[in-house]
């Protein structure tokens, strides 16, 4: 895994506020003591610079100063060891060019150097925000039922495989458990969770959907899981329904379902 790949999506989230005040401390200390995200973050935020550089340059193609502004601007950009200073180099060529490109560096490009940033390292914005809030189901508080020992090794043996990132094998499990138990709630939720982790996401719409239906338990977390499958298939309608309806209950659930709910609007 690349480092753009490994960090971008964290520093985005950093350099656009969209992280919580602990997410935000704890980024700034592992800055101090992660080389490679401390490298990456300057990297990144070094390339927008030069975007809003070379973006407010191509506002300008009338003015005659335009071809030495622009070499200017990649003769800094190319220069590694300026990653490393605060000020900026003062080019003597030319008293106009120096006095007219800062400003508009400073103001205008300032606006669509994060656009371009935010474009290139984020992606679809629904994909981001599933990303964000997606994680399998924790299921150390998993209760078993003591009279059905049977189901219950598979269980066991289905949750175990699901755990450890084994979703084909957790998929097989449920979906025999599930064939065979269709009133088990644990075996449908699951066989659907399943389904999310193998990308499998109108399937698991449909199993969650029937388990909200036919189950009394764990509805709070299908309704989580459903609402995120619909961010991430772009249905922005169905996923706010669920969502809203998550958001009355409060708690963790409640918490993350309002957060969701301001990106949705946005």
């Amino acid at each position: 895994m690349s480092s753009i790949e490994k960090y971008s999506d964290r520093i985005a989230n950093y350099v656009f506020n969209d992280m919580s005040l602990l997410e935000r401390k704890q980024f700034e200390e592992d800055l101090l003591t992660d080389n490679e995200l401390a490298e990456e973050y300057k990297r990144q935020v070094h390339m927008v610079d030069y975007l809003k550089s070379r973006s407010a340059l191509e506002e300008m193609t009338s003015d005659p100063d335009m071809a030495e502004a622009r070499r200017i601007v990649d003769e800094f950009y190319d220069s590694p060891e300026e990653l490393n200073k605060e000020s900026r180099p003062q080019p003597s060529k030319s008293i106009k060019v120096q006095r007219m490109l800062y400003p508009i560096i400073g103001v205008a490009a300032i606006f669509i150097g994060l656009v371009i940033y935010k474009i290139s390292f984020l992606g679809p914005s629904n994909e981001r925000l599933y990303n964000r809030h997606y994680k399998p189901l924790d299921a150390s508080s998993f209760v078993y039922r003591g009279e059905q020992d049977q189901i219950d090794l598979k269980l066991r043996e289905g949750l175990s495989f699901y755990l450890e990132g084994s979703y084909l094998e957790s998929n097989v499990l449920f979906q025999e458990l599930f064939q065979g138990y269709p009133n088990n709630p644990e075996a449908g939720l699951y066989f659907g969770l399943s389904r999310i982790a193998l990308e499998e996401y109108e399937g698991a719409i449909r199993l969650l959907e029937s388990h909200i239906s036919n189950q009394t338990i764990y509805t709070t977390e299908a309704k989580w899981y459903l609402g995120l499958c619909h961010v991430k298939l772009d249905n922005n309608s169905e996923a706010e329904l669920y969502f809203e309806d998550l958001s009355q209950i409060g708690g963790y659930y409640g918490k993350k379902s309002l957060e969701i709910l301001k990106k949705l609007d946005r």
